[in-house]
């Protein structure tokens, strides 16, 4: 919602072109971006960066797992 809200309060500033409005996104603003994007047709140019391309349930349950017990110790 951030993003949007921000391309929408950038389309009313005068000094703005909003139909040249475009997006740069790193990592989850990566992702983000392209979400954006699908939501807002107007969106027609980005520059994507690592972006991250996973579904928000993988996200929130297999991105990052935590450590597994009793893993053997590697030097």
């Amino acid at each position: 919602m951030d993003v949007l809200n921000a391309a929408a309060s950038l389309r009313r500033d005068p000094r703005v072109n909003p139909d040249r409005l475009g997006l740069w996104g790193h990592s989850m603003g990566g992702q983000l971006s392209l979400k954006a994007m699908i939501v807002d047709p107007r969106l027609k140019a980005a520059s994507l960066w690592a972006g991250v391309i996973a579904s928000y349930d993988v996200l929130a349950t297999d991105w990052n797992p935590p450590p597994a017990r009793n893993a053997p110790w590697t030097p």
